[in-house]
């Protein structure tokens, strides 16, 4: 899968797994040690957290290069109500307190992969944090497999899970990242992944832990499992209007953008249907030919198509000057025929304390010149 783009003006850190100090109700110097495996010949081990020994070992696969999902080892996560499991993807933050300590990290990877990497990634390295987060990919029947966050807090011997919208197909793995979207000094969990195919759309969940609860604070997608049914959410709404005009709308914001065709590179006789040559666009839908005598023409769809979340750059969290981060959504858009790109639609995303959700706060809409312009 190729990656989602998410900027970070932050550290992150992938493949990793977390211990600190216990704090006065733990027990005292427990230690942590995490291997990466490459090389395929170690066991996947993850402790639960709720176990006493005090030196415990923490093994991880190495995913950055994997190509065949059907190399993944099969883990038994009991403690978490799964036998048959496999990891998808891991990172680690400070996501159920903001005391964090050093967690000592080692790579173990095969001779003939060495050369294939950074040295940086072939060393030993100390990192920062408190708890691992998992996406763990448990089989329901088939080839069907439904996908799980799970939290493990190694300082206060705790665990926290939940299902996601996001699921497992294809060849790719869908991705987990870790940032603070929600500004309260904790880490946030970000899943991402295709809809079904690449260059089809992205959904997208993230989850918090607040209360003692693993809650999801924004989905991409709606599912009711009754009525077996996927609803995409839209903050987007367009539309033609004469004399070759589109307009863009976002009405949880009150925003509107509407501009001419003409101003983004489209001549009039290409939009212009040619009753000469009877190519109306319901006959031809892949036409742009959607006007007559500069008003939309009868039997046109006039909707907008507005894409799902774009597969690069669908999601991305950016650091303001403040030092306050937004969350930034990308959806193309395009003209009825959904095949004419004509721009880009941007919503930002702030968390509501009130709503334990992130929710729509501004939008803007970036119109691109057509490809026929000369």
């Amino acid at each position: 899968m190729k990656k989602v783009i998410i900027y970070l003006f932050i550290i992150t850190f992938w493949g990793l797994v977390g211990c600190a100090k216990h704090s006065e109700d733990s027990l005292e110097n427990v230690n942590f040690q995490i291997l990466v495996d490459e090389t395929g010949t170690e066991n996947i081990v993850i402790p639960d957290p709720d176990d006493k020994e005090v030196n415990k070992k923490v093994v991880l696969p190495y995913l950055e290069t994997l190509n065949d999902k059907e190399e993944l080892s099969v883990v038994d996560l009991s403690f978490c109500g799964f036998k048959n499991a496999k990891i998808i993807g891991y990172d680690i933050g400070n996501i159920t307190s903001s005391q964090t300590s050093l967690i000592h990290v080692q790579y173990n990877f095969s001779v003939d992969f060495r050369d294939k990497i950074k040295m940086t990634e072939a060393k030993e390295k100390q990192v920062l944090g408190n708890c691992l987060a998992l996406l763990v990919s448990v089989e329901v029947e088939g080839d069907l497999n439904d996908i799980y966050v799970v939290v493990l807090d190694y300082l206060n011997r705790k665990k926290y899970i939940s299902k996601t919208i996001v699921e497992d197909y294809g060849d790719w793995l869908p991705k987990i990242y870790i940032s603070d979207v929600t500004n309260d000094g904790l880490d946030d969990i970000i899943i991402t992944n295709y809809m079904n195919l690449r260059n089809t759309g992205m959904v997208c969940e993230i989850l918090r832990i607040h209360n003692d609860l693993l809650n999801s604070i924004f989905k991409s997608e709606e599912i009711n499992e009754e009525e077996d049914t996927i609803t995409r959410r839209s903050f987007f709404t367009g539309r033609l209007q004469d004399n070759y005009k589109v307009v863009i709308e976002a009405s949880a914001v009150k925003y509107k953008k509407s501009i001419s065709l003409l101003d983004i590179g489209y001549k009039a006789k290409d939009l212009e249907i040619d009753r000469k040559q009877n190519n109306s666009f319901h006959e031809n839908s892949f036409s742009s030919q959607m006007f007559e005598n500069k008003k939309i023409a009868k039997n046109v769809n006039k909707t907008l198509y507005i894409s799902p979340l774009d597969d690069e750059e669908g999601v991305q969290v950016i650091k303001r000057s403040n030092m306050e981060s937004v969350m930034r959504l990308m959806y193309l858009i395009y003209m009825p025929n959904r095949i004419d790109f004509i721009g880009k639609a941007y919503a930002y995303m702030n968390y509501d304390s009130i709503t334990d959700s992130m929710q729509m706060t501004s939008a803007f809409v970036d119109f691109a010149e057509s490809e026929e312009s000369p």
